[in-house]
């Protein structure tokens, strides 16, 4: 009997050398943010069926493998499977799992942080006359653009959600900044010259967890220079989505008729007048002595009329920087004047003595056609399909633009 029971032990032994384990590697980083991938190594010793893989269970949120998720897929007994980590938790632990037949390793024995990512807001402390308030800034590539302020002044700027816990900052300005980088959680920056600003805040947790934020806003002047491109009005004109800075003087009047418009710079002088409809993005330099009628954003002014409609500041002494048009207000030229006049077919355009050119835009901004002329256009609608157009007419140094309607 001793003789059989040794013969037995014999064979099974080798059965007992080829049970199954799994053994986790080590895994020395803690601290992750969501989306981040952990490799999680591991090796495997024994007999496993064909069909066998191998898969990494991701306990829950507080350590518990009751409700575990599986993830990855390999079939080697050696290997490292990379898992994605989707969800926020401060005591996730992994182990590492067989199918066939199922088993496990024993888990990483420590605690692994995955933290969310920051929310960066930047957002400004703006002054509006008498009024004070706060200001989310506009995200960089869109329409919305907020206003921070003035150019010489320190302007506070801060991070609105900086209650989710971030716990570096970084801020980026252009070069027309003082200082243009800064590491303060709420710096205040001098800016040099007014227009349109870009910026970034980038924010990071304590798990090293950053994000960025990229926005635009608009620095305003007490004595802003009116471009030389900038389209001179003089009686009434309709806007255009082309347009970037227009010059209102006394008798004229320039019409916003749509809320697609580019960022506008408009001065309106003394006798001037703007109308304007809602969704135009820019600043309005409004003098003493002209009018607005509708909403814009933001206006400016040579003094506090209280309460208006959208944004309004006031500079204690409004003046227009005229050296980079021709002449001074009083001596500029008046332009050839242009006639615009559509009947049901037809468009005709009309400059005295002067070459005449006209482009036909749709409202998606495709050129529809071009036409030149000398004094009169006559263009004949007839063949475009039904919609809205605007026709560009330029002469001499005029240019009308007029919403066309099929």
């Amino acid at each position: 009997m001793r003789k059989i029971a040794r013969i037995l032990l014999f064979f099974l032994l080798p059965v007992a050398v080829q049970a199954q384990t799994i053994a986790l590697g080590p895994i020395t980083k803690l601290v992750y943010c969501v989306g981040d991938t952990l490799e999680v190594p591991y090796t495997a010793t024994g007999n496993f069926a064909g069909d066998n893989h191998f898969f990494v269970q991701l306990s829950d949120a507080e350590g518990s493998f009751q409700h575990s998720t599986a993830l990855g897929n390999n079939a080697a007994l050696i290997g490292s499977l990379g898992i994605s980590l989707n969800a926020a938790g401060t005591h996730f632990r992994v182990r590492v799992a067989s199918s066939d037949p199922f088993d496990t390793s024993s888990n990483n024995g420590q605690d692994l942080i995955v933290s969310l990512f920051p929310s960066p807001s930047p957002s400004v402390i703006v002054y509006r006359g008498a009024f004070q308030g706060l200001e989310k800034l506009g995200q960089s590539g869109g329409q919305s653009i907020g206003t921070v302020g003035f150019v010489g002044d320190y302007i506070s700027f801060f991070d609105e959600n900086a209650k989710l816990g971030a716990s570096a900052y970084l801020w980026k300005f252009d070069s027309t900044a003082t200082p243009s980088i800064s590491t303060d959680s709420a710096p205040q920056i001098m800016f040099a010259k007014d227009g349109v600003v870009y910026g970034s805040l980038t924010t990071t947790n304590p798990s090293g967890c950053s994000k960025s934020f990229d926005f635009q806003f608009a620095v305003l002047t007490c004595d802003p220079t009116i471009p030389a491109n900038s389209i001179v009005v003089t009686s009434e004109h309709t806007g255009s989505q082309y347009d970037a800075a227009v010059w209102v003087k006394a008798g004229g009047t320039y019409v916003i008729t749509t809320g697609s418009m580019s960022y506008l710079r408009i001065f309106v002088e003394a006798g001037g007048t703007l109308k304007t409809g809602d969704g135009t993005s820019g600043v309005c330099y409004l003098k003493d002595g002209a009018s607005i009628a509708g909403s814009f954003s933001p206006v400016v002014l040579p003094r506090d009329y209280g309460q208006m409609s959208g944004d309004t500041f006031c500079c204690p002494s409004l003046a227009f920087d005229y050296s980079l048009v021709s002449r001074s207000v009083a001596d500029a030229p008046s332009l050839p004047p242009i006639s615009i006049h559509q009947t049901a077919d037809h468009l005709i355009a009309h400059a005295d003595g002067q070459p005449i050119s006209l482009r036909l835009v749709s409202v998606l901004g495709e050129v529809v056609l071009t036409l030149s002329g000398e004094q009169d256009l006559d263009v004949d609608l007839s063949s475009l399909p039904a919609g809205v157009y605007f026709a560009e007419v330029r002469a001499g140094g005029r240019r009308e633009v007029r919403r066309v309607i099929r």
